[in-house]
C-alpha cells in the first residue's frame, strides 16, 4: 500500500503493541466532558472512535454523549495519522484518563491496540502513557449522526428551555479551545435538539485540518 499523510509506514517488532491511531489529545479531552457520569447509564459513559467505512478514508469521529446532549467531533482526513485502524472500525474508549485538561504542550496521543496510550510532550519529548480500552467488550453506542437534524431555519416560534450546567460546559470548552471566540447556534422548534459548534484553533491541531465542534443539547420540555 502507497503510504499517504494518512497512513504511518511501520515496521512492527514482535514485541511492540500495534500502532492505531494518531490525533490531538485536546479533542479527546472536549469529549470526554459529556459521557455520562450515572452508573446506571453503562451504555453512556464512553468515548466513540470511529473510522469512516469506506476505502481509504481518512475521516475519523470522536463523540460522546450522557442522553442529554451530544459532543460530536468530525476529523477530516490530513488531521489524524492512521496506524492499522481499520475503515468502518469503532474504538469504545474509556474516560477517564482524559476528564482532566491535557497540559499546554501535549498535543499528540497515539492509541495502540494493547490498550495503552502515548501523550506526547511536544517541548520537553516526555511521554506520559495512560490506558484507553474499555473492559465492556459487548458495547453498543448510540447512533448519534441520526439526532443531528438534517437542516436548521434559526426561526424559532417559543422560547427555548435548557439546563444552563451543560450549555456552560461547552462555552467553556469553545473559551478554551475556538478561533475565533466565536459560538454559533442552530435551531428548529423549541421542542427539537439544538445544535451549537465552535471551530478549534489551529495551535491544539498538531497533524493540521479544520475541525469543528458539534455539541447537540436536548431541549427541556415546559409544561404550560
Amino acid at each position: 500500500m502507497t503510504a499517504s499523510t494518512l497512513e504511518r509506514p511501520t515496521v512492527q517488532k514482535t514485541n511492540e503493541p500495534q500502532f492505531l491511531i494518531a490525533l490531538p489529545v485536546h479533542l479527546m479531552h472536549c469529549v470526554a466532558q459529556c459521557v455520562s457520569t450515572d452508573p446506571v447509564k453503562v451504555s453512556l459513559n464512553k468515548i466513540s472512535l470511529y473510522r469512516e467505512d469506506s476505502v481509504g478514508s481518512g475521516v475519523i469521529t470522536l463523540a460522546a454523549t450522557d442522553g442529554h446532549r451530544l459532543l460530536r467531533i468530525i476529523l477530516p482526513a490530513g488531521s489524524t495519522q492512521i496506524g492499522e485502524l481499520e475503515p468502518g472500525k469503532r474504538l469504545i474508549i474509556d474516560p477517564a484518563a482524559f476528564k482532566k485538561r491535557p497540559l499546554t504542550n501535549e498535543k499528540t496521543i497515539e492509541l495502540f491496540a494493547d490498550g495503552t496510550a502515548e501523550i506526547i510532550n511536544r517541548s520537553s519529548r516526555e511521554v506520559r502513557k495512560v490506558f484507553w480500552k474499555t473492559a465492556d467488550t459487548d458495547f453498543r453506542f448510540p447512533n448519534y449522526d441520526d439526532l443531528f437534524p438534517d437542516n436548521f431555519h434559526n426561526k424559532p416560534e417559543a422560547p427555548f428551555a435548557f439546563n444552563p450546567a451543560y450549555l456552560l460546559d461547552f462555552l467553556k470548552l469553545a473559551k478554551q479551545y475556538g478561533c475565533p471566540l466565536v459560538v454559533k447556534w442552530h435551531m428548529n422548534a423549541a421542542a427539537s435538539p439544538m445544535v451549537q459548534t465552535f471551530v478549534v484553533d489551529g495551535k491544539w491541531l498538531p497533524l493540521g485540518g479544520e475541525v469543528t465542534v458539534e455539541h447537540l443539547l436536548m431541549p427541556i420540555r415546559i409544561r404550560t
